[in-house]
């Protein structure tokens, strides 16, 4: 949060008289906080409130929230570049491993963004986020609420924050085995048809950006059939460019058990 400003000198000046609206002016509408729009917050969240703050039902609040514990961290990185990954979240916010899943399903758009911001930083940064639990955990609540099916810049969030739950996976493919098994076993059944073709789609990102090799093949296989039945024609679309993939990238021997096993 911004450090209170100095109290500063007033002058002493004329009262403006308030002008009645023209019929150009538009009046604010009340509608801009749903919205997750600015306006003024409700109150000032410090580092003391954060424990009480960050489930609050004001989604100003909790804006500020995840505002503020992006600035923590990036204090703690720049002190020491060196703890990028290594830093306990308790260090941060006592019990934050606990509650960052939560945070990706805020039901405020705008809020639901500065979180998914804050959550790429903390997987780049914390310790605990290069766990395969941890990141089947944040996944499940990507496909539990609004981030897979909001606006576009939120979707781009959301896709980047499950890449790099992957990158920063310590235990070998273990992590994208994780994320890849709750986007096939909860993202492609959502009865949301977003969801599904943005589950359809990340799949299929895990394997372009890291390679093939990290999928869980045998999962995978078994999801092809599904996704190339399905009645969008996206998710159709994409189903054939995970075949494609999957043809350049294995053996033929390989590719034909795949189609086998179809």
């Amino acid at each position: 949060a911004r450090a209170p400003t100095k109290r500063q000198t007033v002058q002493h000046q004329p009262i403006p008289v308030p002008q009645k609206p023209t019929p150009q002016q538009s009046m604010p509408s009340s509608s801009q906080g749903d919205l997750g729009e600015p306006t003024p917050p409700s109150e000032i969240v410090t580092e003391a409130m954060l424990g009480s703050s960050i489930s609050s039902k004001d989604w100003k609040v909790r804006v500020q929230c995840y505002g503020l514990l992006s600035e923590l961290l990036s204090k703690r990185l720049s002190r020491n570049k060196g703890a990028r990954g290594k830093i306990e979240g308790d260090s941060i916010l006592e019990n934050l491993d606990g509650v960052v899943a939560s945070m990706a399903e805020d039901t405020n758009v705008g809020a639901l963004d500065k979180a998914l911001e804050f959550l790429i930083l903390y997987a780049d940064s914390c310790k605990m986020a290069g766990e395969a639990d941890h990141a089947a955990s944040i996944t499940q609540s990507l496909v539990k609420k609004n981030a897979l099916s909001s606006r576009p810049s939120t979707l781009k969030l959301a896709n980047d924050l499950a890449l790099k739950l992957i990158e920063v996976g310590r235990d070998g493919a273990s992590s994208a085995h994780s994320v890849v098994e709750v986007l096939i076993s909860q993202g492609l059944k959502s009865r949301k048809p977003k969801v599904v073709l943005a589950s359809a789609s990340l799949i299929r990102s895990v394997g372009v950006e890291f390679g093939v090799a990290v999928l869980p093949l045998h999962l995978v296989d078994a999801a092809i059939p599904q996704i190339l039945s399905n009645p969008n024609a996206k998710v159709r679309e994409t189903g054939l460019n995970i075949l494609a993939d999957l043809c350049r990238a294995l053996s033929k021997d390989s590719f034909e058990k795949i189609l086998e096993q179809m």
